[in-house]
């Protein structure tokens, strides 16, 4: 099962191994010269274009390949919540913190990146063409910061892909319309999965849609963990933390399918901090950019996790600032 615990952040870092656990062991803006990656669901380019297939229902492989012929270890970054503070405030939006994030990813050679949801925030009374512009004149930032990485970075969906950043919308939604574009579902589902070959067994990679959670999703969800069960590490990218199921009553249903299969990391942000229990394999990294819950605590910066060759997954919190380490514990496989 998906062992997940959210209580407190740990903070042991120089190497340290703070929790452990056996286990088995969309595309996106610009390519790796060592990797190529085809998915259903992409980060597009600021024109807000999408090379993705726009289908949510499918599964695509990606994979790279060393110098041997074979895939090296995976290595990937992820982070949440990039936004301003403001609705429609396209003048302080955390392009600049997004930029010094991407930089610090960089250093550390990713293979790809995940957004764990909120990439804008626009006015409920605005009209729908008008929050369309909002919307897409936000996610250009968005995505000329990610292109820098050089990298595929995949999105998730948060409740700001909504028109009026509610618990719940649909395909059809004018502010999701825009969001789909640039995450590379148009024409399908918010939702969608990929695997990545590793030396150590398959990663598959699903990507929940929180905030257009209907019976469709839910009955897609536990199929694709069925499929994933037997993947050595499953990886799944969504936007509510797993606790929260007041603001967001469809998560229990959500967490109920979660539960019942395998499941090597659980990332979500919504809460603009860092939380991680010990032994638990849930990460909420909400440090993108919009303002910080803890900022006396917490800094902007991004999770790297780094496949380690006994199995385990190595997760480490980053500064984005200073790209030092604030945080790290290994977790394992299915």
């Amino acid at each position: 099962m998906c062992g997940l615990a959210l209580a407190a952040c740990s903070n042991n870092v120089a190497g340290s191994s703070a929790s452990s656990t056996s286990g088995s062991s969309a595309g996106a803006t610009g390519s790796s010269s060592s990797s190529s990656t085809s998915s259903t669901g992409s980060a597009s380019t600021s024109s807000g274009s999408s090379s993705g297939t726009g289908s949510s229902s499918g599964t695509s492989t990606s994979s790279s390949t060393g110098s041997t012929g074979a895939p090296p270890l995976l290595r990937f970054a992820f982070t949440g919540d990039t936004r301003p503070n403001n609705c429609d405030d396209l003048a302080n939006y955390p392009g600049p913190v997004m930029d010094s994030i991407v930089a610090a990813m960089k250093n550390h050679d990713v293979q790809l990146a995940l957004d764990t949801g909120d990439h804008l925030k626009v006015c409920g009374s605005d009209s729908a063409t008008a929050a369309q512009a909002a919307a897409d004149a936000q996610l250009q930032l968005y995505a000329t910061s990610i292109a820098a990485l050089g990298a595929p970075f995949y999105l998730a969906m948060g409740n700001h892909e909504c028109f009026d950043n509610s618990a719940l919308c649909s395909v059809g939604d004018p502010v999701l319309t825009v969001f789909q574009r640039y995450q590379g579902t148009d024409g399908g589902e918010p939702y969608f999965t990929f695997d990545r070959q590793t030396p150590l067994g398959t990663a598959s990679f699903v990507f929940v849609a929180d905030t257009a959670w209907d019976a469709t999703e839910s009955a897609w969800l536990d199929r694709t963990l069925t499929r994933t069960d037997s993947s050595a590490y499953t990886i799944i990218a969504k936007h509510v933390p797993s606790s929260n199921v007041t603001d967001f009553p469809t998560n229990a249903d959500e967490m109920a399918i979660i539960g019942a299969h395998r499941c090597a990391l659980l990332l979500d942000s919504h809460t603009h901090t860092y939380v991680h229990a010990d032994g638990g394999h849930e990460v909420t990294v909400g440090l993108g950019g919009a303002p910080l819950a803890h900022p006396s605590r917490d800094a902007f910066g991004f999770g790297l996790a780094e496949q380690l060759s006994d199995g385990g997954l190595q997760i480490t919190l980053y500064d984005a600032a200073t790209d030092s380490a604030v945080d790290q514990f290994v977790l394992g496989g299915n």
